[in-house]
């Protein structure tokens, strides 16, 4: 009408508050200019259109130390926490390298090492039944277990998410089980679905194709409970995802997008690839493939009783 602009002033608060969406849909439209209090190169404000780009080069460095120097930044980074300090202060909707998951201590496999010999492997699905992009997908991770460098390890092995009917989930999990991993070309032992109205039919279609599945609701399907049952693993840095073998010192591409939900939780768009990790290490660690150290009290589902006693039958 007269040509007006819109300016949007704001802290971040999730991946899809105000500015998260208009990132992801009108980014091009908009002009976007982020300063966060401690420059971080990854999301410094590029040169825009303006003629402005933040003048500071290394890491951590202040965005304005007259105003507001290091004993109060510090003073303020203590007040406000984890969250608090990446939303008003970095511009970011949950911490560099994770808030409740520290995924700066997922550890690589490094690219050209042959995976090991598993004890175990197994297929986690978050199932949802929707060809709609706007609903949440079907999600899959795929974990083995391992014993290296005198600790039992969880590596990622696959992991995808997507929107789609029930037939063609159905036939995407059974496709998915012929799949084998390591130096053994060990199959999955077992499929894991959670245990939910859509998981249902998946496991009775299973069973009937003969195929080794079992329905699980870890630590009563509560998020933040089973995010904190894992945590301790990442901690110990128990927790791999194999190196790309394009981009040395990164994880896989087809990584990424579990890793990004597992950095933003509980801020994220999406969490389904990391329901499906939560589940899988829950089920992983209660049944004694796992042990991050730390004394915490399992779930009691009669399985880790009835398998707590666990050996690498391929390392004799």
């Amino acid at each position: 009408s007269r040509n007006a602009k819109t300016v949007v002033i704001m802290q971040r608060l999730h991946e899809q508050d105000v500015s998260g969406l208009i990132l992801d849909r009108f980014g091009k439209e908009y002009e976007h200019l982020c300063l966060p209090m401690r420059f971080e190169q990854s999301i410094a404000a590029k040169t825009t259109s303006l003629g402005f780009k933040d003048p500071r080069s290394v890491d951590g460095a202040l965005l304005w130390p007259e105003l507001f120097p290091e004993k109060t930044v510090v003073k303020l980074e203590a007040a406000l926490g984890e969250y608090g300090t990446a939303g008003q202060l970095q511009q970011r909707p949950a911490p560099s390298g994770g808030g409740k998951i520290k995924t700066a201590k997922i550890q690589k496999w490094p690219a050209g090492k042959a995976l090991p010999v598993f004890d175990y492997v197994l297929q986690s699905w978050d199932t949802a039944f929707s060809e709609k992009t706007t609903g949440d997908p079907s999600a899959l991770s795929v974990w083995g277990t391992a014993r290296h460098e005198g600790k039992q390890i969880a590596i990622l092995l696959d992991c995808f998410a997507q929107n789609m009917g029930y037939p063609a989930l159905k036939k995407r999990v059974i496709e998915e089980w012929p799949s084998t991993y390591g130096l053994d070309a060990r199959r999955e032992d077992t499929i894991l679905v959670e245990q939910k109205a859509s998981g249902q039919s998946i496991l009775q279609d299973l069973r009937q194709a003969g195929i080794p599945c079992r329905g699980y609701n870890p630590h009563k399907a509560d998020k933040m409970v089973r995010t904190h049952a894992v945590a301790p693993l990442f901690d110990a840095e128990l927790i791999y995802i194999p190196e790309s073998t394009k981009n040395k010192g990164e994880f896989v591409s087809w990584a990424k997008p579990l890793l990004k939900e597992a950095e933003l939780f509980p801020n994220g768009a999406h969490d389904d690839l990391w329901d499906t990790t939560t589940q899988a290490l829950i089920f992983l660690k209660d049944a004694g493939w796992l042990a991050s150290g730390f004394v915490e009290e399992a779930e009691d589902d009669g399985y880790a009783d009835e398998h707590s006693s666990r050996r690498n039958p391929y390392a004799e």
